[in-house]
């Protein structure tokens, strides 16, 4: 009996595992670089290309987010398991910070990209 009661405890444990890894992998998925995306000016709406987004650079464990944009851009930093790990914006075009070994997803207004953090 005692045995069986381990079997599905340890079975109950696997299952929530499995939802957290399809949870991790469909935000991944649905997350992607869209082909194009809607900038936004006023009254105007301007589609522009994936080659207007910002450029992400990662050189040990430094993250540096490149815009061609004039105006400020609010960047997320988010954990794999969905946890906010910093806001930043640019202010000349440029911004640059450290995080730790890991993945990691970073979001704007347009679009999202999944990076590595050696």
């Amino acid at each position: 009996m005692p045995h069986l009661v381990y079997c599905i405890s340890f079975a109950i444990f696997a299952i929530e595992i499995m939802k957290r890894i399809i949870g991790i992998l469909l935000l991944t998925l649905f997350s992607a670089t869209p082909i194009a995306a809607e900038r936004h000016s006023g009254n105007a709406t301007q589609t522009f290309a994936q080659t207007d987004a910002p450029r992400i650079s990662v050189n040990q464990g430094s993250v540096t987010i490149t815009t061609t944009a004039d105006t400020q851009i609010a960047f997320e930093v988010y954990s794999m398991t969905g946890q906010l790990i910093k806001r930043i914006r640019t202010n000349d075009g440029s911004v640059s910070f450290d995080l730790p070994r890991g993945c990691y997803i970073i979001r704007c207004e347009h679009w999202s990209k999944k990076i590595v953090v050696n």
